[in-house]
């Protein structure tokens, strides 16, 4: 009698050795895919991940990236970016500890809303994007809930709080593994990258010298307008405009509409570049009668072109003041 139970508990335990048997070589498949993969990480499907991740321990922890291939193009949550970067994290570790007793450590996962839903519903991802880490020794039932702290959780954010630095720093702070050295990794380039910019360099040079010897050039109109646009682009405070992002027109509190002047302090940008064109046109108008009127052969008109100036100067000089007095309240003094 006491044989043929010593038989049925060996049995019992042969079958659950069998049972057993079947996650360790799932497990040993995905690690091993995860050093040969060139991209740092391993996709896997809900069975793939139930088996990883299901057990009172672990000898390894998991970093799990949620995709979503739907939502690939969505700028705001930059997907492709963000696995890009995670990618890279993932080779370095790889590289790193190659052949130490920290090389299946740590597993890089992804998991995509289309195929892992199951998986996403056990971790409780309410949203994109999503990257936790789950410790080796934690327990998981199997087909449970996945409760992790928010310390486990990387922050969301921005595309730009999750480069491939602020990944390794996350990883290294979770697990105490330091991912390695990422220099290699984020200035890979290619060999033929000197070759190809010395190519553009020298198409540029001759580009421009082939330019600069055209007659629409060296014409000297063209200067002219040029400079002329530049002053009155700065006089205008174009790059103020930019640089503060001001914008062209104000809004009236009152009756809500767009104005383009608002009174007292402060300047629209089509203020600006209103008050820019006075200024540059009175100027001009001084400029005429410098070096074009006395061009005028003729007495009678080159006197009449003078009037015609020094009154268009009159009106544009008494707008400019009549503005500043309007908008400051203080008026303008003359001393003659």
């Amino acid at each position: 009698m006491t044989s043929f139970f010593c038989v049925i508990t060996l049995l019992l335990l042969s079958v659950r050795g069998l049972d057993e048997s079947e996650p360790n070589k799932q497990v040993l498949a995905i690690l091993k895919q995860q050093r040969e993969s060139k991209n740092g990480y391993v996709s896997l499907g809900p069975k793939e991940f139930d088996a990883l991740v299901d057990g009172v321990s672990r000898p390894y922890s998991v970093y799990v990236f949620a995709d979503a291939l739907k939502f690939r193009n969505s700028k705001q949550l930059s997907l492709e970016k963000r696995l890009k970067e995670f990618g890279i994290v993932g080779r370095t570790y790889v590289k790193t500890h190659k052949g130490t007793e920290y090389e299946d450590k740590v597993v890089f996962v992804r998991i995509t809303l289309e195929d892992a839903k199951e998986s996403l519903s056990r971790l409780g991802a309410r949203g994109l994007p999503y990257l936790s880490y789950i410790p080796g020794n934690k327990e998981i039932a199997p087909g449970g809930s996945i409760n992790l702290p928010h310390k486990n959780l990387m922050a969301p954010g921005p595309v730009e709080d999750w480069g491939a630095q602020a990944l390794a720093t996350f990883i290294a702070g979770t697990c105490g593994i330091s991912p390695g050295d990422l220099s290699a990794e984020l200035s890979a380039r290619s060999p033929f990258l000197p070759v190809f910019v010395l190519i553009f360099l020298a198409s540029v040079a001759i580009i421009g010298y082939k330019i600069s010897q055209s007659a629409l050039i060296q014409w000297m109109p063209l200067y002219i307008v040029g400079s002329l646009f530049v002053f009155w682009f700065s006089l205008s405070g174009g790059m103020f405009n930019i640089i503060r992002g001001v914008p062209m027109v104000g809004m009236d509190p009152r009756t809500r509409q767009a104005k383009a002047f608002l009174q007292g302090s402060g300047q629209m940008g089509a203020e600006g570049f209103i008050m820019g064109s006075l200024v540059m046109a009175f100027g001009l108008l001084i400029a005429a009668v410098t070096y074009i009127v006395p061009t005028i052969e003729n007495a009678k008109a080159r006197r009449r072109v003078s009037y015609g100036i020094m009154f268009a100067g009159y009106l544009v000089f008494n707008w400019i003041c009549a503005t500043h007095v309007w908008k400051t309240g203080m008026h303008t003094s003359f001393y003659f």
